[in-house]
């Protein structure tokens, strides 16, 4: 585990539906003209800087195919701290080290499925994979069990790139939002699906959201072999910044919080994601997993906010294929 250089002591969240046969066509979102949504991430682009206007409406072009994101396997009432049940969330990606062999996984990050080729995670999970070298790295999909996972769908797919953030800033953890390239294409099935992405101009203050990862449980704790998920309650960023009383919260950020649940070391990188209000079964990523105090269940995780870095996904993602309803409400 590795802390964040911080004077007060943040740690590292180091995290961390079936649908039809695809279809030979596809086409690019966006080519019948501005949308709504382009006009609400326009705005969001130009108050963060990312992307140039003039770039925007090209680079807001994401190619589609026919499936759908964000159909989960799960059934059963979400409580805090669980153990998720068996795929329940076919989105969720672990990064892990691996030894000499391409055996015994080690979760450094979580992170999720965003199309058919690139995983979403923290810049701040960087580091480790420089150090220890990304050809020691892969990333499992499929399984939410890591050593000995013996699941039908398993993946697990070496990295070919790391995409940080341009903006991200290190000291206060601003952007931290990371791009893993995967080496081989994705085929999507019933336990391995993208996630969908939350809209730009959505609020979801006081909004329950679900946060899965295979971290401790506790502070210096071992980190978990089978994923786990907790329910948080999104809260706004000026109750946020007054909990945390010396870290002003941004814009860039968003805030979530309930009595006794948290994430934990091992988590960083892992989506915070809600129902979709107009489809309670669908659910998209609003958040990326940051950091918190300690794992300090009294103060609120910090999560990178997924409204504010869809442009700059879409744009370096331009290889890869999406759900056609990954950008919708």
């Amino acid at each position: 585990m590795k802390s964040i250089p911080w004077h007060f002591l943040a740690v590292c969240l180091i995290l961390g539906i079936f649908f039809g046969a695809l279809a030979d066509e596809e086409h690019t979102e966006g080519d019948q003209g501005k949308t709504e949504f382009d006009e609400e991430e326009d705005a969001a682009n130009n108050l963060d800087g990312n992307i140039h206007r003039e770039e925007s409406k090209a680079l807001n072009r994401a190619k589609v195919i026919k499936c759908k994101c964000g159909q989960s396997n799960n059934n059963n009432k979400i409580v805090g701290g669980q153990e998720s049940a068996p795929n329940a969330w076919p989105w969720m990606a672990a990064i892990v080290n691996v030894d000499s062999n391409g055996q015994n996984p080690l979760i450094r990050c979580g992170g999720s499925l965003i199309n058919n080729r690139y995983i979403l995670t923290a810049a701040h999970c960087i580091p480790a994979v420089e150090a220890e070298g990304m050809e020691n790295y892969r990333v499992i999909l499929g399984d939410n069990t890591l050593n000995g996972g013996t699941a039908e769908n398993r993946l697990e797919i070496e990295l070919d790139k790391i995409i940080p953030h341009p903006k991200y800033d290190d000291k206060t953890q601003v952007y931290d939002a990371a791009l893993f390239r995967l080496k081989e294409v994705v085929t999507f099935n019933e336990d391995v699906l993208p996630v969908c992405l939350g809209q730009a101009g959505r609020p979801f203050v006081n909004r329950q959201a679900t946060v899965p990862g295979w971290g401790t449980t506790s502070f210096g704790g071992p980190t978990q072999n089978k994923l786990r998920d907790v329910r948080v309650k999104v809260i706004s960023n000026s109750d946020c910044t007054t909990s945390f009383g010396d870290r002003n919260i941004t814009d860039v950020q968003l805030c979530a919080f309930t009595p006794g649940r948290d994430s934990c070391q091992g988590d960083s990188g892992g989506p915070l994601f809600v129902n979709r209000t107009n489809a309670p079964e669908i659910f998209k990523q609003i958040g990326i997993t940051s950091y918190g105090l300690s794992c300090d269940d009294s103060k609120p995780g910090v999560y990178t906010r997924v409204q504010r870095i869809i442009a700059w996904i879409k744009a370096l993602t331009k290889d890869a294929r999406y759900c056609g309803s990954s950008f919708t409400p």
